[in-house]
């Protein structure tokens, strides 16, 4: 009995290892795939705003910038999502502002 449940224990340990390398693995291909999603957007939102509103592009330097920190090189999703919507939002207003003068 004590031989079986060894073996369960076994079994299961190494079910476990097996999967949290591989875990490792898909959460990066995962984080990097919702990482490109991200800067797409962003890119999207820029060419949206030259190609739609020339007028704004003014203002896309004075959106603020993020730098990565010292120690960890990458830029943070919450960076980039932030910037996403930093960028929404100066479309909205220009849109409000728009709606208002007509």
């Amino acid at each position: 009995m004590e031989n079986q449940a060894d073996k369960s224990l076994l079994k299961n340990v190494g079910i476990f290892s097996h999967r949290s390398r591989g875990g490792m693995i898909s959460v990066r291909r995962r984080n990097y795939r919702i990482h490109q999603l991200e800067t797409q957007k962003i890119l999207n939102r820029i060419l949206e705003i030259k190609n739609r509103h020339p007028e704004l592009s003014k203002y896309l330097n004075r959106i603020p910038e993020f730098r990565p920190n010292r120690e960890d090189s990458e830029i943070r999703m919450a960076d980039l999502r932030r910037y996403h919507n930093n960028l929404l939002e100066l479309l909205e207003k220009y849109e409000l502002e728009s709606k208002k003068r007509f």
